[in-house]
């Protein structure tokens, strides 16, 4: 089953979510992002209306492997260049 980005829900501001509702929340984050290689943490709060570090420690209380950041590192000069 592959879950798609659009189909997480929106959480309304401030609800703090508990017990079912949480766990439900973790596991529809958790299979987008590990299902959607080109899903990112960022992607997944703008959708959810939650932020950067409440979706982050979901994933990580769900034991995923987080993604590095990627992207081109910058090369670095020689000193006399």
């Amino acid at each position: 089953m592959t879950a798609k980005l659009e189909d997480l829900p929106r959480v309304p501001r401030r609800k703090i979510l508990l017990g079912k509702d949480r766990e439900s929340f973790r596991v529809s984050v958790s299979v987008v992002y590990v299902g959607n290689p080109d899903v990112t943490i960022r992607d997944i709060c703008e959708v959810t209306g939650r932020s950067f570090g409440f979706i982050h420690k979901l994933l990580i209380e769900s034991n995923i492997k987080l993604r590095s950041r990627g992207g081109a590192r910058p090369s670095r000069k020689a000193a006399g260049d």
